[in-house]
C-alpha cells in the first residue's frame, strides 16, 4: 500500500472543512500536516509558529502530538533559537481562530 502525499492545498481544504464542523482533532492534525509542507518549502518561521501553538493544546491525538513534536524538535535543532523563542511567545498570545486566520490564504 502506498502513502498518499497531501499537498498544501489539501491541508488548507482540510483545515477549512474541520473548522466548519468544529472537528478540532482533525483541525490540529491538518495544521501539523500543513507544517510539514511549510518545512519542505523552507517556511520555518510559519511552521514554528503553528507547531508551537499546536503543542500547547491539551486535547491532541497521540499521533498528532508525536508528529508535531518531531517537526518542532527538528526545527529547534537547525534554525535560529530566536525564531523558536518568538514562536513560543506567539503561541501563547493567539487562539485557534487566530491560527486559522494565520494559515489560510487571503483572497
Amino acid at each position: 500500500m502506498s502513502d498518499i502525499q497531501l499537498t498544501q492545498r489539501d491541508y488548507l481544504a482540510a483545515i477549512q472543512a474541520a473548522q466548519s464542523i468544529n472537528a478540532t482533532h482533525e483541525l490540529y492534525d491538518a495544521l501539523v500536516g500543513l507544517c510539514g509542507c511549510y518545512i519542505e518549502q523552507g517556511l520555518t518561521q510559519e511552521a514554528s509558529d503553528v507547531l508551537a501553538f499546536v503543542l500547547l493544546q491539551n486535547d491532541l491525538a497521540v499521533d498528532t502530538y508525536d508528529t508535531a513534536i518531531e517537526y518542532f524538535e527538528d526545527l529547534e535543532s537547525r534554525i535560529c533559537p530566536r525564531v523558536i523563542l518568538d514562536a513560543k511567545t506567539f503561541a501563547q498570545e493567539v487562539d485557534l481562530e487566530d491560527i486559522i486566520w494565520y494559515v489560510l490564504p487571503t483572497t
